[in-house]
């Protein structure tokens, strides 16, 4: 541990006491899960020291055993291999924070309960996000050799406690390799939109008045409000991250929340699009309950459910895009990966390119390839009209 722990004692709860596992937190932490997989290594094998931290990281477990965010992000490093630890220069630093002494405790008992942290900094915090946060991000910015690669996920209970204010000084102080995931409880901000009650907090939480244009939408249903104010948010992030994109978590019909990601890389966005897709296999976007009837069983498992992908929707939208001008692979990825829902490997070339080349509906007008339905770099192609 750091300074920064509030070196509470560890005590664990009763199973009883801890918080209940919810659809949308499968949904989540499988995203989470995924993304810290990939991140870790990329950035653990490359850079001297990185950072994660969970601003609302709650007790650690839920009441049916299932691990929250801090466990996973700690599985992420020390439940690698021995082969891979050794890339790391150093064991990254984690901080979690937690405001209920209670959950702060019993969180401090599971990572004690590690037989080994392989030589990672762990910090339990007992405090709340809003005042805790700045500190976290002053004490990494200058305890370490810039840059630090930095993770942060903020997973508030509410909105309330979420200043727009801590993400823009985290990115100031933290400028390279930053990066945010945030979740947005969209359907509860807008049942109370219209009625003025939290104007206050909803002007701190997107740090100004933006959020009022989804007030004064004309079709007010929540879902489609919801939609607007998780819009209207990754329109804020993008002021400070290169790159945004979102994920839509509904536990329960028009009951909506929204997870969203900010990095100024490429690579980052590649992989956490990569982890939506593996999450929604239909369309890469969001997780959905499914529907079964009081007091029924599940009568099939989640991927029966799932209908399979419209591959068909991303060649159109790279026909919009380029028309009959000629265009590189190098700007078709771009695009796909940075534009649109789908991920510029494998999406690009299995469902855009080589269907509408084998129908003749793309010249291929400059290429390396030695066969057909390659798209080596340097290849420029356009499509037939």
């Amino acid at each position: 541990m750091s300074e920064l722990d509030s070196q509470i004692a560890a005590a664990k709860l009763p199973s009883d006491k801890l918080p209940v596992y919810h659809a949308h937190h499968r949904a989540k932490h499988e995203l989470l899960r995924r993304y810290m997989d990939v991140w870790m290594s990329k950035l653990g094998f490359s850079y001297g020291q990185v950072a994660l931290v969970d601003g609302f990281a709650s007790a650690g477990r839920y009441r049916g055993k299932q691990r929250g965010s801090p466990l996973l992000m700690l599985d992420a490093y020390v439940g690698r291999s021995a082969n891979d630890r050794a890339h790391f220069k150093h064991a990254p630093h984690f901080v979690f924070i937690e405001h209920r002494k209670d959950y702060a405790q019993h969180l401090k008992a599971e990572v004690e309960s590690y037989p080994t942290l392989r030589g990672a900094i762990v910090d339990v915090i007992h405090g709340s996000y809003e005042e805790e946060f700045p500190k976290v991000v002053a004490y990494l910015a200058s305890a370490y050799r810039q840059p630090v690669p930095t993770f942060a996920f903020i997973d508030p209970r509410g909105y309330a406690d979420n200043p727009f204010s801590h993400i823009a000084s985290f990115k100031q102080q933290m400028p390279n390799k930053s990066e945010v995931m945030v979740y947005l409880p969209a359907s509860f901000m807008a049942r109370f939109l219209a009625t003025g009650i939290t104007d206050e907090a909803l002007t701190r939480l997107y740090g100004g008045p933006t959020w009022e244009d989804a007030k004064a939408m004309d079709e007010q249903s929540r879902q489609r409000v919801g939609q607007e104010l998780a819009g209207l948010f990754g329109d804020r992030l993008r002021e400070h991250f290169d790159w945004v994109t979102s994920f839509n978590v509904e536990p329960e019909r028009h009951n909506d929340y929204y997870l969203l990601f900010g990095t100024d890389h490429k690579d980052g966005l590649r992989a956490m699009k990569r982890g939506m897709w593996k999450v929604d296999t239909h369309s890469g976007e969001g997780f959905k309950q499914p529907k079964v009837l009081p007091e029924q069983g599940q009568l099939f498992s989640d991927d029966e459910l799932t209908a399979p992908p419209d591959t068909s929707i991303l060649g159109g939208l790279l026909t919009a895009e380029f028309a009959a001008r000629a265009f590189t692979i190098t700007e078709a990825e771009d695009f796909t990966l940075c534009r649109t829902r789908y991920l510029d490997k494998p999406h690009l070339r299995a469902w855009a390119l080589r269907p509408p080349e084998q129908s003749d509906r793309i010249e291929v007008i400059e290429s390396s390839r030695s066969r057909k339905g390659d798209y080596p770099p340097g290849t420029t192609m356009r499509f037939k009209q």
